[in-house]
């Protein structure tokens, strides 16, 4: 069984894919597990693409957007100068606007990393809709923010929910029911890129001090 504290599940992503099932929960502290073996009834599986588990009840991992090569390679190639994982950063971009360069939230968040106008702003990006752009303002942003929360988990939610958020419940993933789904979501989406043959890997581990500013 995988340890359940979700800092220890990412070192062993790569063996997470190769369990037919994947369960995940965030408990009342705003801590997210992730098992291989649903011995809480808290536990939902998530269920990853190309496995033959039966659909689970309540949350499911919908069919992967399409992107192109030539996109994945600039997603893969800022991710590692900026010393974020490329399946992370892949995980990222596609639940947060689909691979789609043009993608505008009802919030105002643009682009392939959802960037809010005050974070464009202050990273120092003056065209959100440029790719090239739009993915160095977000790494950048997603590596402060592992390098403030110093967890894999906290950072994504702060990403989705704003730092100030994650603070004001303690260094933990707020209560927030969009939130809690999108933690264990890009986490999942990740052990299953992690396991791809031909996958383009970077040596980053969550260490903050490998973050290029």
């Amino acid at each position: 069984m995988l340890r359940p504290l979700l800092s220890a599940a990412l070192c062993a992503l790569p063996f997470a894919v190769q369990a037919a099932n994947l369960y995940g929960f965030v408990d009342e502290s705003g801590v997210a597990h992730f098992s291989d073996v649903a011995d809480d009834h808290r536990y939902q599986r998530l269920r990853l693409p190309g496995s033959n588990a039966a659909i689970a009840p309540r949350r499911t991992l919908s069919a992967a957007p399409k992107v192109t090569a030539e996109l994945r390679k600039r997603i893969v190639r800022i991710a590692t100068e900026h010393g974020i994982a490329p399946t992370l950063a892949l995980a990222l971009v596609e639940v947060e606007s689909g691979f789609r360069t043009e993608a505008r939230s009802p919030r105002g968040a643009l682009g392939l990393m959802q960037l809010m106008p005050a974070t464009a702003a202050r990273y120092g990006v003056a065209d959100p809709l440029d790719v090239d752009a739009n993915l160095r303002g977000g790494m950048r942003y997603l590596c402060d923010l592992f390098a403030l929360f110093g967890r894999a988990e906290l950072a994504l939610a702060a990403y989705n929910a704003g730092e100030g958020a994650v603070a004001r419940h303690g260094n933990a993933i707020p209560p927030y029911a969009e939130t809690q789904a999108y933690v264990p979501r890009i986490l999942a989406r990740h052990a299953e890129l992690s396991g791809q043959a031909g996958m383009i890997h970077s040596d980053y581990r969550g260490a903050p001090s490998t973050c290029i500013r």
